[in-house]
């Protein structure tokens, strides 16, 4: 398999687990000093500070406490094979038969809401535009596009291992997700689906989007801070690929699903890498 080695140039967040998290119309950002990034994908008040490095393909890298260590891997990838790289939901094949790859996505992900409406029902409700999440101090949180304009919300997964929902954030061009704490309500807004670690105290967040780039195209990385989520670092890639998936290999190691696009077959292709966090 030949494996791109082109320079990529990371933009980097370097979040300390002692910053201080401050409040705001979305509920919490994490905070660092230096020079902040422009992005049009987070909410202003959740954009990150970011350092820029430039890295290979293969190279190792230090990022505040971490050193982060990508590495190419033989494996191939067979969309059959979920031992390589499972789904991201158990219920995968029947979400799929819902979506249609040329649609509207929004309208795709508001089919998979009402597919789950049954499967969650103690958990969600629909009234119009207002999509409400009930939760385990017996309140209700109540998600409406009229009281932030630009954003559409649909329930995507509830993860009953960390006791978060996770919702789809849709706007005009591009979309985000938020974490929902099942418990109080605490939010965070994330780059993409998640993986929860085989210990349930970490969470990564991927999402691919490095041609139209009107979402994030990068890796996050958070830890699991009793009621709240802390920022370990985040990642957006700017180059020719992006992180369609991921699986947790133990706590310190994630499988990367490496996509990019294929000029000849005009299609795109799939390879992996191996990410090593250590501090």
């Amino acid at each position: 398999m030949r494996i791109n080695s082109a320079c990529l140039l990371l933009l980097i967040s370097a979040i300390s687990c002692n910053s201080k998290e401050q409040k705001n119309t979305h509920g919490n950002i994490d905070s660092t000093a230096k020079t902040e990034v422009a992005s049009t994908i987070l909410p202003v008040t959740d954009r990150q500070v970011m350092d820029v490095i430039k890295i290979k393909d293969t190279g190792t890298f230090k990022l505040g406490e971490y050193s982060l260590t990508f590495n190419p891997t033989l494996t191939i990838y067979n969309p059959k094979d979920s031992s390589v790289m499972p789904h991201m939901y158990a219920d995968d094949v029947e979400r799929q038969k819902l979506i249609d790859s040329f649609g509207n996505w929004h309208e795709n992900a508001m089919k998979v809401e009402k597919y789950l409406t049954g499967k969650y029902k103690d958990h969600f409700s629909r009234k119009g535009n207002v999509l409400t999440l009930k939760l385990a101090n017996g309140k209700t949180l109540a998600l409406n596009e009229k009281n932030n304009v630009g954003e559409s919300y649909s329930f995507e997964n509830y993860f009953p291992e960390i006791d978060y929902y996770l919702i789809r954030v849709q706007y005009d061009e591009g979309n985000t997700y938020l974490l929902v704490n099942r418990k109080n309500g605490y939010k965070k807004y994330v780059f993409g689906q998640i993986r929860v670690s085989p210990s349930q105290t970490q969470i990564a967040s991927v999402n691919s989007d490095f041609e139209a780039g009107y979402s994030e195209n990068g890796i996050q990385l958070f830890a699991i801070q009793g009621d709240t989520l802390a920022c370990k670092f985040q990642a957006t890639i700017d180059a020719n690929w992006g992180p369609a998936n991921i699986k947790w290999i133990n706590e310190n190691q994630l499988h990367i699903l490496k996509e990019e696009r294929n000029d000849v077959k005009q299609d795109y292709a799939y390879s992996f890498l191996m990410l090593t966090v250590s501090r």
